[in-house]
């Protein structure tokens, strides 16, 4: 018996210049959910109105938001100034109609600018559980507000990064916090730059998996998991290239989300080809688009035919 197939859908730049067309790409091939990030001027009002207009007429369904900089900064000092701005974000998000929100695991804010990250160097001369203590004190408010909305703030897990790459560790921190709306956002190329089998977090994390940042990538090479990774070290891993164009085993996976009985979409984030010079056209983003949900579709028919215990 053939199993229902997944609802599936794409994550999109909120550039004013590329997001109708992408959207245009998208309705053409009946994809109607996607994930958006919040990069880009999220304390313009007139953006986010527009940004809302375009979705609202697409008729998308805006399954998950990326929040543009970590929960909060790296000293307790400035939990005031967190909280305000995550509940910026929420509102943000909320106009937008997003059902999660998704926060980088252990990775602060940056006091340089709006939307950019903490350099890595803090997180790495910090203990996890330092991190853990400061991130814990936004994490009630946060959700409580995003709650107000029916928002679920989610982590994702990072590549190469020791202090943010662990999925069982993510999963149980989560645990915890106890909070109905705090969940996992699982970025199944991360993982397997991190040599952890893709389909595993899916089977930790059960219920608590609410979003997901699928791609592929060649998986951890000749990296060694004892270094201490920087920002560019991702590019060389992290390829985000369209599901079936490199080494993460699909059918397994598929196999562990009919298991944990996985309702939301899958999203698939960024798929493109490593490198092209044309990978933001429109004719580069139609092909890995296509490529991605034939090659997802035939996962999918393959995970009906081969056993179920298939190793990673």
């Amino acid at each position: 018996m053939t199993m229902q197939e997944f609802e599936l859908g794409f994550y999109l730049t909120t550039s004013l210049k590329a997001l109708p067309w992408q959207l245009e790409v998208l309705l053409d091939r009946n994809i109607k959910n996607i994930g958006t990030d919040g990069f880009e001027k999220w304390r313009d009002d007139q953006f986010v109105d527009k940004i809302a207009g375009y979705i609202e007429q697409a008729g998308m369904n805006l399954h998950s938001f990326h929040a543009p900089f970590g929960l909060c900064f790296p000293d307790k000092k400035d939990l005031v100034q967190s909280l305000a701005d995550n509940y910026r974000i929420i509102d943000v998000a909320a106009a937008w109609g997003a059902k999660n929100i998704v926060c980088h695991f252990r990775w602060f804010r940056s006091y340089k600018g709006d939307t950019h990250f903490a350099e890595t160097a803090i997180m790495d001369n910090m203990t996890k559980n330092e991190i853990d203590a400061i991130v814990s004190t936004v994490i009630p408010e946060t959700c409580a507000y995003a709650a107000k909305y029916g928002i679920n703030v989610n982590f994702e897990n990072m590549p190469l990064f020791s202090w943010s790459r662990d999925c069982r560790e993510i999963i149980n921190f989560i645990q915890k916090q106890k909070q109905r709306n705090l969940g996992f956002t699982y970025d199944i190329g991360h993982a397997w730059c991190n040599n952890i089998p893709p389909a595993e977090p899916i089977l930790q994390a059960g219920r608590l998996l609410n979003d997901t940042h699928f791609h592929d990538n060649t998986g951890i090479m000749d990296w060694d998991l004892t270094r201490t990774a920087v920002c560019r070290d991702i590019s060389i891993y992290d390829l985000h290239l369209p599901v079936g164009l490199g080494t993460i085993n699909w059918v397994s996976v598929i196999h562990a989300l009919r298991k944990i009985n996985y309702q939301n979409p899958i999203i698939f984030e960024d798929p493109n080809f490593c490198n092209h010079p044309k990978r933001h056209s429109r004719k580069m983003y139609e092909k890995s688009v296509d490529i991605t949900i034939t090659n997802w579709r035939a996962f999918e028919i393959l995970a009906d035919s081969l056993p179920k215990d298939m190793k990673d």
